[in-house]
């Protein structure tokens, strides 16, 4: 992703990587960016907001280690369930895809 995002941007795409983790703080998260160089948004997830997730995708899109990842689009319309860790280039073909 790091590799990619610059470009991601630039046409026009929105990337926030979501915690999942119950007792995240907010500043153990900006701390986590930080460290390692990510420039992209991070939210800290609610408990409705997993629950619906988990609801639309299964228990697979809440697992940290598998990478899950998923578009949205910018008329709200979901896409499938991804995981797995990706190049940024495959990252940037996805994106283009759902546009």
């Amino acid at each position: 992703m790091r590799d990619a995002y610059e470009q991601i941007v630039e046409e026009g795409f929105v990337v926030i990587g979501v915690s999942t983790e119950a007792n995240l703080s907010q500043k153990s998260l900006v701390e986590y960016a930080d460290r390692n160089d990510f420039k992209w948004r991070f939210a800290l997830a609610s408990v409705p907001w997993v629950e619906a997730v988990v609801a639309f995708y299964g228990s697979q899109a809440i697992v940290p280690p598998s990478t899950p990842h998923f578009i949205l689009s910018a008329d709200g319309e979901l896409g499938p369930l991804r995981v797995g860790i990706k190049s940024g280039n495959e990252i940037l073909s996805e994106l283009r895809a759902a546009e």
